[in-house]
Protein backbone atom coordinates (compact mmCIF):
# COMPACT_ATOMS: atom_id res chain seq x y z
CA UNK A 1 0.00 0.00 0.00
CA UNK A 2 1.15 3.52 -1.17
CA UNK A 3 -1.15 6.90 -0.36
CA UNK A 4 0.26 10.06 -1.44
CA UNK A 5 3.43 9.87 0.02
CA UNK A 6 3.31 7.81 2.71
CA UNK A 7 4.59 4.00 2.32
CA UNK A 8 2.66 1.96 4.48
CA UNK A 9 4.17 -1.73 3.22
CA UNK A 10 4.86 -2.83 6.49
CA UNK A 11 1.68 -2.20 7.90
CA UNK A 12 -0.54 -5.26 7.82
CA UNK A 13 1.52 -7.06 5.47
CA UNK A 14 1.44 -10.64 5.42
CA UNK A 15 4.13 -13.12 7.63
CA UNK A 16 4.94 -14.72 4.39
CA UNK A 17 6.15 -11.72 2.59
CA UNK A 18 8.04 -9.79 5.44
CA UNK A 19 11.24 -8.59 4.30
CA UNK A 20 11.09 -9.62 1.01
CA UNK A 21 8.81 -7.10 -0.85
CA UNK A 22 9.84 -3.76 -2.13
CA UNK A 23 8.94 -0.53 -4.53
CA UNK A 24 10.35 1.75 -6.25
CA UNK A 25 10.02 4.65 -4.54
CA UNK A 26 11.82 7.30 -7.31
CA UNK A 27 9.67 5.58 -10.06
CA UNK A 28 6.51 6.45 -8.58
CA UNK A 29 5.88 10.38 -9.84
CA UNK A 30 6.15 7.95 -13.47
CA UNK A 31 3.10 5.98 -12.58
CA UNK A 32 5.35 3.18 -12.10
CA UNK A 33 3.48 0.94 -9.21
CA UNK A 34 6.12 -1.97 -9.19
CA UNK A 35 7.23 -4.21 -6.86
CA UNK A 36 9.99 -6.49 -6.35
CA UNK A 37 9.76 -10.17 -4.64
CA UNK A 38 13.02 -11.63 -3.59
CA UNK A 39 13.92 -15.19 -2.52
CA UNK A 40 10.63 -16.13 -4.43
CA UNK A 41 9.31 -19.69 -3.48
CA UNK A 42 6.83 -22.11 -4.98
CA UNK A 43 4.31 -20.82 -2.48
CA UNK A 44 4.44 -17.17 -3.98
CA UNK A 45 2.48 -18.85 -7.19
CA UNK A 46 -1.07 -17.08 -7.38
CA UNK A 47 -3.20 -14.12 -8.57
CA UNK A 48 -1.74 -10.84 -7.41
CA UNK A 49 -4.07 -7.32 -7.45
CA UNK A 50 -2.62 -3.67 -8.17
CA UNK A 51 -5.94 -1.51 -7.42
CA UNK A 52 -5.35 2.19 -7.91
CA UNK A 53 -8.73 3.68 -5.52
CA UNK A 54 -8.21 6.87 -6.83
CA UNK A 55 -8.28 6.95 -10.58
CA UNK A 56 -11.73 7.79 -11.80
CA UNK A 57 -13.07 5.35 -12.31
CA UNK A 58 -11.04 3.19 -10.02
CA UNK A 59 -8.50 0.37 -11.77
CA UNK A 60 -7.46 -2.81 -10.85
CA UNK A 61 -5.22 -5.26 -12.55
CA UNK A 62 -4.56 -8.75 -12.50
CA UNK A 63 -1.13 -10.42 -12.56
CA UNK A 64 -0.43 -14.29 -12.09
CA UNK A 65 2.45 -15.42 -10.91
CA UNK A 66 3.47 -18.71 -11.42
CA UNK A 67 7.03 -19.49 -9.40
CA UNK A 68 8.45 -23.47 -11.09
CA UNK A 69 10.95 -25.00 -9.36
CA UNK A 70 13.46 -26.88 -11.61
CA UNK A 71 15.86 -29.67 -10.28
CA UNK A 72 18.53 -30.36 -12.79
CA UNK A 73 17.85 -34.48 -13.84
CA UNK A 74 20.09 -36.94 -12.36
CA UNK A 75 21.50 -40.12 -14.50
CA UNK A 76 22.16 -43.23 -12.79
CA UNK A 77 23.76 -46.12 -14.69
CA UNK A 78 22.60 -49.18 -13.14
CA UNK A 79 23.66 -52.48 -14.88
CA UNK A 80 26.00 -53.46 -17.75
CA UNK A 81 25.50 -56.98 -18.99
CA UNK A 82 24.90 -58.93 -22.58
CA UNK A 83 25.75 -55.77 -24.69
CA UNK A 84 23.14 -53.65 -22.46
CA UNK A 85 23.14 -50.84 -20.41
CA UNK A 86 20.28 -49.72 -18.15
CA UNK A 87 20.27 -45.33 -17.44
CA UNK A 88 18.26 -44.17 -14.53
CA UNK A 89 17.07 -40.56 -14.23
CA UNK A 90 15.77 -39.03 -11.57
CA UNK A 91 14.42 -36.00 -11.36
CA UNK A 92 13.36 -34.62 -7.77
CA UNK A 93 10.72 -32.37 -6.34
CA UNK A 94 9.85 -30.39 -9.61
CA UNK A 95 7.55 -28.01 -9.97
CA UNK A 96 5.24 -27.42 -11.77
CA UNK A 97 5.19 -31.31 -13.32
CA UNK A 98 7.64 -32.33 -15.90
CA UNK A 99 7.47 -34.71 -18.91
CA UNK A 100 10.99 -36.72 -18.65
CA UNK A 101 12.18 -38.57 -21.81
CA UNK A 102 15.42 -40.37 -22.70
CA UNK A 103 16.77 -38.98 -26.20
CA UNK A 104 19.66 -39.88 -28.83
CA UNK A 105 22.03 -37.79 -29.74
CA UNK A 106 20.14 -37.68 -32.74
CA UNK A 107 16.86 -36.21 -30.88
CA UNK A 108 15.36 -39.81 -31.01
CA UNK A 109 13.11 -40.35 -28.34
CA UNK A 110 14.18 -43.44 -26.52
CA UNK A 111 11.49 -46.63 -24.79
CA UNK A 112 11.80 -45.72 -20.98
CA UNK A 113 10.03 -47.30 -18.24
CA UNK A 114 8.76 -44.88 -15.76
CA UNK A 115 9.90 -45.87 -12.08
CA UNK A 116 8.50 -43.75 -9.85
CA UNK A 117 5.64 -40.85 -10.38
CA UNK A 118 4.79 -39.32 -7.02
CA UNK A 119 3.59 -35.68 -5.72
CA UNK A 120 4.06 -34.02 -2.11
CA UNK A 121 3.13 -31.02 -1.12
CA UNK A 122 2.61 -29.85 -4.93
CA UNK A 123 6.41 -31.15 -5.93
CA UNK A 124 6.63 -34.07 -8.04
CA UNK A 125 9.64 -36.88 -8.26
CA UNK A 126 9.77 -39.13 -11.19
CA UNK A 127 12.32 -41.63 -12.07
CA UNK A 128 12.52 -42.82 -15.75
CA UNK A 129 14.24 -46.29 -16.97
CA UNK A 130 16.02 -47.03 -20.09
CA UNK A 131 18.01 -49.27 -21.55
CA UNK A 132 21.13 -48.82 -24.14
CA UNK A 133 23.21 -50.79 -26.37
CA UNK A 134 25.22 -48.83 -28.44
CA UNK A 135 27.86 -46.15 -27.97
CA UNK A 136 26.30 -42.50 -28.17
CA UNK A 137 25.57 -39.39 -25.84
CA UNK A 138 22.12 -39.96 -24.21
CA UNK A 139 19.98 -36.82 -22.88
CA UNK A 140 17.24 -37.11 -20.03
CA UNK A 141 15.39 -34.36 -20.71
CA UNK A 142 12.45 -32.87 -18.28
CA UNK A 143 10.27 -30.26 -19.74
CA UNK A 144 8.02 -28.34 -17.92
CA UNK A 145 5.45 -26.91 -20.39
CA UNK A 146 2.72 -24.79 -17.96
CA UNK A 147 6.16 -22.22 -17.11
CA UNK A 148 7.66 -23.20 -20.80
CA UNK A 149 11.15 -24.40 -19.17
CA UNK A 150 13.25 -27.84 -20.00
CA UNK A 151 16.49 -28.60 -18.52
CA UNK A 152 18.67 -32.01 -19.42
CA UNK A 153 21.39 -33.86 -18.43
CA UNK A 154 23.37 -35.48 -20.90
CA UNK A 155 26.01 -38.85 -20.09
CA UNK A 156 28.16 -40.13 -22.91
CA UNK A 157 28.55 -44.12 -23.11
CA UNK A 158 31.00 -46.20 -24.71
CA UNK A 159 30.74 -50.24 -25.97
CA UNK A 160 33.71 -51.78 -26.47
CA UNK A 161 33.73 -54.69 -28.57
CA UNK A 162 33.63 -57.01 -25.43
CA UNK A 163 30.24 -56.26 -23.12
CA UNK A 164 32.02 -57.70 -20.10
CA UNK A 165 33.97 -54.41 -20.55
CA UNK A 166 31.44 -52.00 -20.36
CA UNK A 167 31.50 -51.50 -16.86
CA UNK A 168 34.70 -50.76 -16.98
CA UNK A 169 34.84 -48.14 -19.96
CA UNK A 170 32.31 -46.55 -17.86
CA UNK A 171 34.12 -45.98 -15.21
CA UNK A 172 36.48 -44.32 -16.89
CA UNK A 173 34.66 -42.15 -19.61
CA UNK A 174 30.98 -41.58 -18.69
CA UNK A 175 30.44 -38.02 -17.76
CA UNK A 176 27.58 -36.09 -17.14
CA UNK A 177 26.60 -32.67 -17.53
CA UNK A 178 23.87 -30.14 -17.12
CA UNK A 179 22.41 -27.77 -19.75
CA UNK A 180 19.23 -25.68 -18.95
CA UNK A 181 17.50 -22.97 -20.50
CA UNK A 182 14.07 -20.97 -19.81
CA UNK A 183 12.23 -18.27 -21.34
CA UNK A 184 10.61 -15.63 -19.43
CA UNK A 185 7.37 -13.59 -20.42
CA UNK A 186 7.88 -9.84 -19.56
CA UNK A 187 4.82 -7.80 -17.91
CA UNK A 188 3.79 -4.30 -18.26
CA UNK A 189 0.14 -3.31 -17.48
CA UNK A 190 -1.98 -1.37 -19.99
CA UNK A 191 -3.94 2.04 -17.71
CA UNK A 192 -6.97 1.33 -19.59
CA UNK A 193 -7.60 -2.46 -19.64
CA UNK A 194 -8.22 -5.36 -16.90
CA UNK A 195 -4.94 -7.38 -17.59
CA UNK A 196 -4.51 -11.31 -16.42
CA UNK A 197 -1.24 -12.22 -17.65
CA UNK A 198 1.29 -14.41 -16.39
CA UNK A 199 4.76 -13.94 -15.04
CA UNK A 200 6.96 -16.51 -15.51
CA UNK A 201 9.86 -17.44 -13.00
CA UNK A 202 12.10 -20.55 -13.10
CA UNK A 203 15.57 -20.98 -11.38
CA UNK A 204 15.67 -17.84 -9.79
CA UNK A 205 15.38 -16.22 -6.39
CA UNK A 206 13.72 -12.89 -7.61
CA UNK A 207 11.07 -11.41 -9.62
CA UNK A 208 9.56 -7.82 -10.60
CA UNK A 209 5.92 -7.76 -10.71
CA UNK A 210 5.00 -4.59 -13.04
CA UNK A 211 1.97 -2.37 -12.77
CA UNK A 212 2.36 1.13 -14.35
CA UNK A 213 -0.51 2.75 -16.94
CA UNK A 214 0.75 2.73 -20.29
CA UNK A 215 0.21 0.07 -23.62
CA UNK A 216 0.42 -3.41 -22.65
CA UNK A 217 2.60 -5.39 -24.12
CA UNK A 218 3.28 -9.76 -23.54
CA UNK A 219 6.97 -11.92 -23.58
CA UNK A 220 8.28 -13.03 -26.80
CA UNK A 221 6.70 -16.67 -28.54
CA UNK A 222 8.22 -19.25 -26.46
CA UNK A 223 11.15 -20.94 -28.13
CA UNK A 224 12.60 -24.20 -27.05
CA UNK A 225 16.39 -23.78 -25.78
CA UNK A 226 19.10 -24.88 -28.47
CA UNK A 227 20.99 -27.85 -27.35
CA UNK A 228 24.00 -25.82 -25.97
CA UNK A 229 22.67 -23.06 -24.96
CA UNK A 230 23.51 -21.63 -21.17
CA UNK A 231 21.99 -20.72 -18.45
CA UNK A 232 20.07 -17.10 -18.75
CA UNK A 233 17.84 -15.01 -16.53
CA UNK A 234 15.37 -11.75 -17.25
Amino acid sequence: MYDAGDSKANRGQDQQFKGRVSHFPDQLMNGNASIEIQNTKVTDSGIYSCIFPRLQPRQTFNIELVVGASPRPYITTLKAADGQLQLQCEVLGASPKPEVQWLDSAGTLLPAEKLQDTERENHFYITVLTTVTKTDNFRCVATQEEIRHQTLAETYVPFSEKPSSVSEKLREDCSTKEITGWLFGGIVIGALLLAAVQALLVATKRVTVSCKPGPRHLGADYKPPAENESDSSA
